[in-house]
């Protein structure tokens, strides 16, 4: 039996699957663009956690401060309950809303 193919397919990527549409090539390019955003980012986020890790590491001889109460903080973040049979929906949206209440909390006190 003959195995080669009836047409010329283009190879695929390491990551990606052969081009067969005029519209792959689109495609392709967004989804790098985004891949290497992510790359970057990953790189850039994991650069800075090492670097802080190693400027405020612990030194002999310092005691860190304790953090302290934050009542206005803590009310906050408990403004619009959570509950384990809410849809996916609801949690997204109680996630956003105790994070801005949260962060806009943190920034007024």
């Amino acid at each position: 039996m003959n195995d080669t193919p009836v047409f010329n397919a283009p190879n695929g990527t390491l990551q990606l699957p052969p081009q067969m549409s005029t519209l792959a090539p689109h495609v392709d390019w967004l989804y790098y663009l985004v891949f290497w955003c992510s790359v970057a980012s990953f790189v850039a986020i994991v650069g800075l956690m090492t670097i802080y890790i190693i400027k405020y590491r612990r030194r002999p001889g310092r005691k860190s401060l304790p953090t302290g109460h934050n009542t206005p903080l803590e009310i906050a973040w408990t403004v619009i309950p959570y509950e384990p049979t809410n849809s996916y929906g609801y949690v997204f949206l109680v996630g956003i809303v105790n994070t801005l209440v949260v962060s806009l909390t943190a920034i007024v006190f």
